[in-house]
């Protein structure tokens, strides 16, 4: 099993993480335009997409890894026990997975509700 160290993922997450915290200091000290807004809100929906995305195939990876012998757990209440440890994580990968679904159905209404205001807006003008 590969160790942090030599994956790429976790500096690509904190990566991530970091430049949605300057996405959102940005977005705290600026007026936002309705297009923005928008364009804002389609650039989360396809992060959630993507977060998903990764966390179904750490799911993947890691029965993989169970499979061919590579998972080991060598310490922690799972000492070894990787079809428990594994059996565990795919199950808490499972709710995460599944928690992203509402959050990109608030995302798509936002994204409809931001398209109709500019809609009434320029009706009303």
């Amino acid at each position: 099993m590969k160790h942090c160290a030599d994956h790429r993922l976790p500096e690509i997450l904190r990566d991530t993480h970091h430049r949605l915290r300057r996405a959102g200091t940005v977005a705290s000290e600026t007026p936002v335009v309705a297009a923005d807004l928008y364009w804002s809100i389609g650039a989360l929906a396809q992060c959630l997409t993507a977060m998903d995305e990764v966390i179904s195939q750490l799911g993947i990876n890691a029965r993989k890894q169970l499979r061919a012998g590579k998972f080991d757990v060598q310490s922690g209440p799972f000492e070894g026990e990787p079809d428990a440890a594994l059996l565990t994580a795919v199950l808490a990968l499972a709710r995460a997975s599944s928690s992203c679904e509402p959050v990109q159905a608030a995302i798509g209404n936002a994204q409809i509700a931001v398209s109709d205001l500019v809609v009434a807006r320029t009706t009303s003008a």
